[in-house]
């Protein structure tokens, strides 16, 4: 992959309105705003200036040729299989978590998430009207790590869903097939709705292979869902447009699983043996 040369402070001051560079003082370098400083890549701005010049401005109410695009991407990029049916259309990857949390989990219910982590999550389960819990990274040494054993106490004392954050941000961790396989395991166990952030996912450095969350936990029944978008890999962010893919159908609120229990699911079991007493 060979990267541009990046715009100049004097170019981007002078000619960009997003709210990195327009909200802040000219003294201050907004890092914490993940947009890149490149030029969008000729194929992709002469598609935008084609669909423009169409006046190609109507309503959207389905992913289109997206879908397709994108399971030919996934297969290519990380050998995971999507089936294009699963794939729906939103405007960003916030806006794809929250509608998931409304959907998928009770009112007022609880979403685990791992600090350090993306900022806005915090605000997103507020928008969702949801409680949060915190199950912070480990760090060993310069590495950190997921806390796998504090992710179980959380998911078995009735959590609700899980926030993944796959490349993490801010930290980089790219998760391991193994660490995802145990998070899949119990969410499974514990039937946890994992929503799983994979916005970054294009950009892994060379040598580092991203597992997508959704590719392993089909293996074990766990109900989750994809969040992405070209936004940050292909400096779109302004265009507004992200994807939100199904492993298999989320199942609607008031029809979780403690309401039509499963003998595998754990929290069925509990809630069973609670009954019968």
């Amino acid at each position: 992959m060979t990267l541009a040369p990046a715009f100049s402070l004097d170019q981007i001051r002078g000619g960009r309105t997003s709210v990195k560079w327009t909200r802040y003082a000219p003294d201050v370098i907004p890092l914490s705003v993940a947009e890149m400083d490149f030029a969008v890549a000729p194929a992709v701005a002469d598609t935008i200036i084609e669909r423009v010049r169409a006046s190609d401005f109507g309503y959207v109410d389905a992913p289109g040729p997206l879908a397709e695009a994108f399971a030919g991407f996934a297969a290519n990029r990380w050998g995971w299989v999507v089936d294009p049916s699963f794939v729906r259309v939103t405007t960003d990857v916030s806006a794809a978590i929250v509608e998931a949390l409304r959907y998928g989990i009770p009112r007022g219910g609880t979403v685990v998430i791992n600090p350090p982590v993306y900022t806005a999550f915090y605000e997103l389960i507020d928008e969702a009207a949801a409680n949060r819990r915190d199950v912070p990274l480990l760090v060993d040494g310069t590495t950190w790590t997921l806390d796998v054993a504090g992710l179980e106490r959380a998911f078995a004392a009735g959590a609700d869903a899980f926030l993944l954050c796959n490349p993490q941000n801010p930290v980089g961790i790219v998760f391991d097939e193994a660490t995802l396989s145990e998070v899949a395991r119990l969410a499974a166990k514990y039937d946890v709705l994992v929503i799983s952030d994979e916005v970054h996912a294009p950009l892994t450095h060379p040598g580092v292979d991203f597992v997508p969350f959704l590719a392993v936990a089909q293996r074990y029944g766990a109900r989750c869902l994809c969040v992405t978008s070209a936004s940050k890999g292909w400096n779109l962010a302004g265009a507004k447009c992200a994807l939100m893919i199904a492993a298999r159908p989320v199942p609607r609120r008031g029809h979780l699983s403690h309401q039509h229990p499963r003998p595998s699911c754990e929290r069925c079991r509990i809630h069973l043996a609670r009954l019968a007493r």
